[in-house]
């Protein structure tokens, strides 16, 4: 009897503490554009952090999107696969604007509203132009080559 006590309570234990600590996932996703006969590029996402790095690749851009979520991994796993975090580019003549349409849906699980953090650092030639909101820019002055990238001309 005191056994069977024991593996009830370690039981609610580890469930409990599998509860508490799942909570928060975190996942890298990657998304790269085509910028040939681009001179600027707009971000027009809101409330996300971005720092721009220049790199020697002149074909294209790429995006490193780190993403932190209210959720446990399986849920925030599923919110990814269904394309929340999506970007979508519009081209004008020599303009791309890159929006994530998805944000404005409110995401909200067992009656949990889903919180994120998103941050991007974007990886474009010195010779484009990156608009954003003057809040949501960190640093446009660094230089940066890209790991296990091989560019070729």
């Amino acid at each position: 009897m005191k056994t069977s006590v024991f593996f009830q309570i370690l039981t609610i234990l580890v469930f409990a503490n599998q509860n508490i600590f799942a909570q928060q996932s975190t996942k890298t996703l990657v998304q790269s554009f085509e910028i040939k006969d681009i001179s600027e590029v707009t971000i027009d996402i809101p409330n996300v952090t971005v720092e721009v790095k220049e790199w020697n690749n002149l074909s294209e851009m790429r995006i490193h999107m780190e993403v932190s979520a209210n959720m446990p991994e399986t849920t925030f796993k599923s919110i990814v696969m269904a394309g929340r975090y999506n970007i979508v580019n519009t081209k004008n003549s020599n303009l791309i604007t890159l929006t994530m349409p998805a944000l404005k849906r409110q995401v909200v699980l067992s009656g949990k509203e889903l919180k994120e953090k998103i941050s991007f650092l974007v990886y474009v030639p010195s010779k484009i132009k990156v608009n954003t909101a003057p809040d949501l820019l960190i640093d446009n002055s660094t230089t940066a080559e890209m790991p296990n990238i091989v560019i070729k001309n």
